[in-house]
């Protein structure tokens, strides 16, 4: 089959002339071992022609820190027509060679004693800038919807899973300050509460689900900025509407023995 194909290739080719070379990612990997072989260069170059080795044969002026051989079959050759564009000037380097996945997910066995690996890696949802494959991240997507259903909540918007979280589970009740609870989505929902609480502002209305100590309504958050006085109190998890509905603040806090004397 070669040798017939051989007879229909034409010596067209011209020493000195321009040159794209074409790589295969997926069989060549001793050339280059990139994470997204999908989107890898087709074709490298242009490089001069230095001279001609057998009928359809040819030796490539290729960089020196080229990890494949310098003659090469015509048909991994295309010329370079019109001006002189470069492509990719320098093949392909050995990237990532270091990287490791971020967790297996599965195995299996393949033949004998060849096992394959499902991995995750965290460059597929890298931007393609960067080398990745520009896959949106379904974790993030998924806490990001999530931070929405928390925003409704804590604002208490008239639709009726609010109404019935509250009116079930946080009567009274600063939801943060309580152990998860509840369907197994509200945890999953209360399992990003923190994250929630980091890029978000506290408005104090009615105050019965901010925490008076802990959450930013002020900043920084009194147990930050009045440290002393936090470590005397004796509920630290109490709401802001707790404590100003009190008619005696100093039950809520308790002084140590010596300064009681």
């Amino acid at each position: 089959m070669k040798k017939q194909a051989d007879k229909c290739l034409k010596d067209t080719l011209r020493k000195g002339s321009g040159f794209f070379l074409k790589l295969q990612a997926y069989v060549q990997t001793s050339v280059a071992k990139q994470g997204t072989r999908k989107l890898a260069f087709r074709f490298y170059g242009p490089f001069r022609l230095l001279q001609k080795v057998g009928k359809v044969v040819y030796k490539l002026d290729l960089p020196a820190t080229s990890q494949i051989h310098q003659v090469i079959h015509v048909s991994q050759l295309k010329k370079a027509v019109g001006a002189t564009a470069v492509v990719q000037p320098q093949l392909p380097a050995v990237a990532n060679a270091d990287a490791e996945p971020d967790q297996i997910l599965g195995t299996r066995w393949r033949l004998v004693e060849k096992c394959q690996s499902l991995a995750s890696w965290e460059m597929v949802c890298q931007p393609k800038a960067k080398g990745g494959l520009g896959v949106i991240s379904l974790k993030i997507q998924n806490q990001g919807l999530l931070l929405k259903s928390l925003d409704k909540f804590y604002r208490k918007c008239d639709i009726p899973w609010v109404q019935l979280v509250w009116s079930e589970h946080y009567d009274d009740k600063v939801p943060h300050a309580w152990p998860p609870c509840g369907s197994f989505w509200w945890r999953d929902v209360m399992s990003i509460v923190d994250i929630f609480r980091g890029i978000t502002k506290c408005e104090i209305k009615a105050g019965d689900n901010v925490l008076l100590w802990k959450d930013n309504w002020i900043d920084p958050p009194l147990c930050i900025s009045s440290a002393r006085l936090f470590s005397f109190t004796l509920n630290k998890d109490i709401s802001v509407k707790k404590f100003v509905e009190s008619m005696n603040h100093e039950e809520f806090f308790q002084l140590p023995k010596p300064m009681r004397s």
